[in-house]
C-alpha cells in the first residue's frame, strides 16, 4: 500500500486537477529549485498541481529543507520510507498523482512557463491529439524560450517501427500522459532499467495508443550535462536495451519485413557497440553484443537499404531528433 511506502510532508490543496506535474527528486536539491520553480510559475493555467516524491528517506535533509521554505498551496511532498531506485520512484508518483493528466519532469530539468498553456489551453489543443505527449526540448540553455508560447510548431506521430533502431522520442522529459492510459499501459519495468522509458513507449503503441511528438522551438531543457545517463554503465546499458528491444519490436512484424529490421537491428547495434568497444574491450556486454550481430552477405545488404530507409524517415518526421542534444 502506497500509505506504508510514503510519508505526506506537504499535501496540495487541490483535489481533482486537470494536470499533476510529477518530479522525481533524489538529493539534487540546487537542481530540484529550479524544477521547481519551473513547474510552479506556470502562465495563463491554473488547474494544475505540483508533486515531488524524494526517494531520500532521510529526514531534514538539505531537499526536506528547500520544500519547507515554499508556500504554494499547489504543491504536495511526499518522502518514500526506503530508496525505491529510479523505477521504483517513478511509478510512486504516477501512483501518488491526482491528476487527469500527469507530466514528468526530472528535478535536473526545466519546463518553459507557458508549457501547460499550450498543451491544454492554445487553440491547436494538443491535448486532444494523442495519449502521450512530449514536447521538444533543448539541451542548450541558450535555445531555451521563455516567451514563445505562440509560435508554430510541428507534430509528428511516431510508429513502432521508428523504435527500432533508436529512441527517438529521447528521455521522458515533459511526457504527458493520460492517467487512465497510464494505468492501462502499466508500471515502468526495473528490469529494462536504464530504458524503462524506451520500452514503455513500445507497449504504449503495442497497446493501441497513439503517441504525438511536437517539433520545433523547445518547450523543455534537457541539463545533459549533469545527466545519470552519461556513465559508460549507462551508456553500455543503453545499447543492450537497444539490441534487445529492437529484437522485440522487429518480432512483431511479418516475416518479410523482420527479414530487413532485424538486420538493421544487428547493424545498428553492432556499430554502437564496436564503437563502445574501443573504449571498454574488456566489457562483457560489448563482446557479447559485437558477437551476436556481426553481419554479412544478404543480410548487410538488407541492413544497409533499410538503413537508408530509416535516416530519411528521421530527416523528415524527426528533422530536430539530433539537435535537441546540442549544448552552448
Amino acid at each position: 500500500m502506497l500509505e506504508n511506502n510514503t510519508i505526506c510532508i506537504l499535501q496540495s490543496a487541490s483535489v481533482r486537477p486537470q494536470v499533476t506535474i510529477a518530479i522525481p527528486t533524489f538529493k539534487r536539491s540546487a537542481l530540484l529549485r529550479d524544477a521547481l520553480d519551473s513547474a510552479l510559475c506556470q502562465l495563463w493555467f491554473e488547474n494544475y498541481e505540483v508533486l515531488v516524491c524524494d526517494n531520500n528517506p532521510e529526514r531534514g535533509d538539505e531537499t526536506e529543507i528547500l520544500m519547507s521554505t515554499y508556500d504554494n498551496t499547489r504543491l504536495s511532498y511526499y518522502k518514500n520510507h526506503e530508496n525505491l531506485g529510479i523505477v521504483g520512484n517513478w511509478n510512486q508518483l504516477y501512483h501518488l498523482a491526482k491528476g487527469e493528466w500527469i507530466v514528468m519532469l526530472h528535478d535536473d530539468d526545466m519546463l518553459a512557463p507557458f508549457f501547460l498553456h499550450y498543451i491544454f489551453n492554445s487553440d491547436d489543443r494538443i491535448y486532444e491529439k494523442g495519449d502521450l505527449i512530449f514536447p521538444s526540448f533543448t539541451s542548450s540553455e541558450s535555445r531555451f524560450s521563455y516567451a514563445n508560447a505562440d509560435k508554430d510548431r510541428k507534430i509528428t506521430y511516431p510508429k513502432l517501427i521508428d523504435f527500432v533502431g533508436f529512441n527517438l522520442i529521447g528521455p521522458p522529459l515533459g511526457m504527458t500522459i493520460k492517467k487512465d492510459a497510464k494505468i492501462e499501459i502499466g508500471d515502468f519495468v526495473l528490469r529494462n532499467y536504464p530504458s524503462p522509458d524506451y520500452d514503455y513507449y513500445v507497449r504504449t503503441l503495442l497497446k493501441g495508443y497513439k503517441i504525438v511528438k511536437l517539433l520545433g522551438e523547445p518547450m523543455a531543457y534537457y541539463r545533459i550535462s549533469v545527466n545519470e545517463s552519461l556513465k559508460a554503465e549507462i551508456q553500455i546499458g543503453f545499447i543492450k536495451n537497444k539490441f534487445e528491444i529492437g529484437n522485440y519490436i522487429v518480432n512483431k512484424f511479418p516475416a518479410i519485413i523482420r527479414l530487413f529490421l532485424g538486420a538493421y537491428n544487428d547493424l545498428t547495434s553492432y556499430l554502437m557497440a564496436k564503437s563502445r568497444q574501443k573504449e571498454y574491450p574488456e566489457d562483457n556486454i560489448l563482446t557479447d553484443i559485437v558477437n551476436k550481430t556481426e553481419i554479412v552477405g544478404a543480410r548487410l545488404f538488407f541492413a544497409r537499404l533499410t538503413r537508408k530507409f530509416m535516416a530519411y524517415r528521421v530527416r523528415q518526421c524527426f528533422p530536430d531528433f539530433l539537435s535537441q542534444y546540442e549544448t552552448d
